[in-house]
């Protein structure tokens, strides 16, 4: 007498198999996927069922993310989710990544940095280069969300844009003085004032119809807008 079978819980007599701390008769001790006889050969034991290396194999291997076969060799593993290293490309270019350049896992998709940076990165105005970790405003890297000509952090602050750089309110309309209202650019030389106080670069204060160039004593305003005095009776004048 060997002891009991754990499977049909009869007494064993004569040759016995012994595993997990039990005792089967050898015909009993069977693979839990396949069925076959697991004595006398490798076998593998998960939460207390025995498997074949085959089965084992099938069931519990890790499977590359991306040909979903199982991963015998090295790997690479990224927030429990498995790749063969020649299989471990980026989402987008599909280039094969090299891990210590680094890449980026989002929306569970796997991207090399430089395409992770130009899908998903805002581009600081400021500098022009891409904003990592805190962003101000949605856009501006925090060290450059400041007024161009104080440089005083605009952070809860109101801010406005021109030309391509920023600044507070107060020193905003100190620069609105000098803009032009046509293209609302900077005027640096002469300039033509006219409309209520506006201020216009010369070649930019033209009819509204005809584009001829006008000048402080040769236009008619009507709706806001500029006309010379051709267009104008043209346009509003009823005869």
């Amino acid at each position: 007498f060997s002891g009991v079978c754990a499977q049909c819980e009869e007494a064993i007599h004569g040759e016995v198999c012994t595993a997990f701390g039990k005792t089967w008769h050898p015909y009993h001790f069977l693979c839990e996927v396949c069925g076959n006889e697991l004595w006398q050969q490798m076998f593998y034991e998960r939460e207390g069922k025995a498997y074949c290396e085959k089965d084992y194999t099938e069931k519990y291997s890790p499977k590359c993310e991306a040909c979903k076969e199982i991963i015998t060799d090295a790997c690479i593993m990224e927030n429990k989710r498995v790749w063969h290293l020649e299989h471990f490309k980026c989402s987008e270019c599909k280039q094969l990544i090299d891990t210590e350049t680094g890449f980026h896992d989002h929306q569970e998709q796997i991207y090399c940095t430089g395409c992770y940076q130009r899908l998903f990165l805002p581009v600081c105005p400021v500098c022009k280069t891409y904003v990592h970790g805190i962003v101000m405003n949605g856009k501006f890297h925090q060290k450059c969300f400041k007024c161009a000509d104080c440089r005083h952090s605009l952070e809860g602050k109101n801010y406005y844009e021109h030309e391509g750089r920023i600044y507070c309110e107060t020193h905003f309309r100190a620069k609105r003085r000098n803009i032009c209202a046509k293209c609302n650019k900077l005027i640096i030389k002469s300039f033509i004032t006219a409309m209520g106080g506006k201020k216009f670069h010369p070649e930019h204060f033209t009819c509204s119809l005809c584009t001829f160039e006008l000048n402080n004593g040769t236009y008619k305003e009507a709706k806001g807008r500029p006309y010379c005095e051709k267009c104008y009776l043209k346009t509003f004048m009823r005869y």
